[in-house]
């Protein structure tokens, strides 16, 4: 699966990966937002069912809605649809 910290086990790079999106220094990351949310969502479904994960369902749930929570945000936000319109 993925690579990078842990901490107990649990591969912190999924989240890492998602901060560096929003965080470019380069470049716009508004329009990135839904795509890496989503993105993280899948990763963290998948792992909510891999072996290696089973002892942390509890945090993966957690996560899971709080990326929801922030998605629909997100997604109705007139400010992301002008972005995305870019």
């Amino acid at each position: 699966m993925h690579t990078g910290p842990s901490l107990t086990g649990f591969s912190l790079q999924l989240f890492d990966d998602a901060q560096q999106e929003f965080s470019a220094e380069g470049y716009p990351t508004l329009c990135l937002v839904i795509p890496a949310l989503e993105r993280l969502h899948r990763n963290l479904s998948k792992s909510l069912n891999a072996l290696e994960y089973a002892p942390f369902p509890e945090a993966i749930q957690v996560s899971l809605a709080a990326i929801e929570r922030h998605y629909f945000r997100v997604e109705n936000s007139d400010a992301y649809i002008i972005c995305s319109g870019q």
